[in-house]
């Protein structure tokens, strides 16, 4: 029974320790997320903005992907 305890014990301790660690690693993503300026994120939509299908790049000004995207990212806001 000591043993038990004693296993429970660590891997409450172990847990514990995880916890923390998850904490701070949202804790640095956050920091680096509000660091990053937004700007920089839009280089990419052109990019994403080529792997659609051709049909839905015709119907789609390369403007209103933009539009879209930003909105749905939440650049500029």
């Amino acid at each position: 029974m000591e043993r038990f305890e004693k296993m429970q014990g660590k891997l409450a301790r172990s847990l514990e320790t995880l916890a923390l660690t998850v904490e701070k690693l949202v804790e640095v993503r956050t920091i680096k997320e509000e660091a990053t300026p937004k700007s920089s994120k839009a280089p990419d939509l052109m990019f994403h903005y080529r792997a659609l299908p051709e049909k839905v790049r015709d119907a789609l000004p390369f403007a209103e992907f933009v539009e879209l995207e930003t909105k749905r990212v939440g650049i500029g806001t």
